[in-house]
């Protein structure tokens, strides 16, 4: 699962379509919610990281990341796996 997150942020840090403000933005997002995510099976490595994003206080008592239902788009997420089973069937 993380080298399919790492392939997917690498994706989109090279589009050249997307305002690099934008970038940003997204991946500090992004960081802040994986960083989370990770902290109960890699607690070491995720306070390092946290605190070199400059977060406040410990990733260990940070809460735990919910879902937001505006930023799920179906039609897109059943492309990327049409694009997932076709690269599959191409290996």
């Amino acid at each position: 699962a993380t080298s399919e997150m790492i392939r997917t942020v690498n994706h989109y840090i090279r589009r050249e379509d997307v305002p690099k403000d934008e970038k940003e933005s997204t991946m500090a997002y992004v960081c802040d919610i994986w960083v989370r995510l990770v902290a109960p099976i890699t607690p070491h490595i995720a306070e390092e990281m946290w605190s070199k994003m400059k977060l406040d206080g410990y990733v260990s008592l940070a809460p735990w990341p919910k879902a937001d239902a505006k930023l799920i788009d179906t039609e897109v997420e059943d492309a990327h796996h049409v694009v997932e089973s076709t690269m599959k069937d191409i290996r």
